[in-house]
């Protein structure tokens, strides 16, 4: 990572809440991702023994994820050891944010991007490919080659989005190498199109992470276990043909829902910030929910 980036700068109340999250942690690293050198991207491991990212254009927006990530942690594991189960399945989404609406709205986001990949995942939703014209109208071509600048590893990326009705855009991203191999999937939620878009990429490209820790155990340069990572990379290269078809094309238009106009109703929410934590936490769960499970070989999540 190059040093000579800006660190991250905050005011007095900010910096407060950043070193009372930073405080779960036992250790923090920069990393670089070898497809996206130009992204940042942060990973803290907690006390607890929990995985904390953050992944941004700058410092602070990659520290700034990866702090709500640790206070989704911390609020969870709070849950636990009181003897109170966590909101888990398909129809599920937990979020922090330092304003309790905003946390609020990504929990919302959250579920509603859980509901609607897990239901494409199972070929209950078919996926519309967004098209180049749009996505370089909206700067996003040209934000994916800025991250992508200087990487010795060509990766194709594109995005679709879910045939999911209501106000909330649900986006995947998926990137693939040059002949079609080892496809890497992102998602990401929002009522406005674009950005539903551009967190589906953002995660993309740190999900690719785990490709570097891949191509580094096959080349011989790493001993560190990646089998999960291997038959999850195997399970996208089997399903994604099928579900993320090439004939649909979509150019999004604008949502003509106010960010605050998101519905709540039939919504199962709760503030689960723990006593005296500064950065709010809101789960969120939508109604008639199955539990599909968050992860293993048959889950869409890496």
């Amino acid at each position: 990572m190059d040093s000579t980036r800006t660190k991250p700068t905050y005011s007095k109340a900010a910096a407060t809440e950043a070193n009372q999250l930073i405080a779960h942690w036992s250790r923090h690293d920069w990393r670089e991702v070898l497809t996206a050198p130009n992204l940042c991207v942060i990973q803290a491991l907690t006390l607890d023994g929990a995985t904390a990212s953050g992944a941004g254009e700058t410092r602070e927006d990659a520290l700034a994820c990866c702090l709500g990530e640790t206070a989704e942690i911390v609020a969870l594991a709070t849950l636990r050891n009181a003897g109170q189960a966590a909101i888990a399945g398909a129809y599920s989404g937990v979020a922090a944010h330092s304003t309790n609406q905003k946390a609020l709205r990504l929990a919302i986001f959250e579920a509603h991007e859980r509901t609607a990949v897990w239901a494409w995942w199972l070929g209950q939703l078919a996926a519309q490919k967004v098209t180049a014209d749009w996505l370089h109208k909206q700067g996003i071509t040209q934000w994916l080659k800025r991250a992508r600048r200087g990487s010795m590893l060509r990766r194709h990326t594109d995005v679709w989005l879910l045939d999911y009705p209501g106000p909330v855009t649900v986006a995947v991203g998926r990137s693939q190498g040059t002949v079609a191999q080892d496809p890497i999937l992102g998602f990401g939620a929002d009522s406005e199109p674009a950005q539903a878009v551009r967190k589906a990429l953002r995660e993309t490209l740190l999900m690719e992470i785990n490709l570097g820790e891949v191509l580094a155990s096959r080349s011989g340069y790493s001993v560190q276990e990646t089998r999960l990572i291997e038959e999850k990379i195997a399970n996208y290269a089997e399903r994604c043909p099928t579900l993320l078809g090439e004939d649909s094309l979509i150019e999004p238009r604008d949502s003509q829902t106010a960010v605050d106009q998101v519905t709540k109703e039939g919504l199962m929410l709760q503030d689960i910030t723990p006593a005296g934590q500064l950065r709010r936490v809101w789960r969120c769960h939508l109604p008639n929910s199955q539990n599909y499970g968050s992860g293993g070989e048959n889950s869409p999540f890496m």
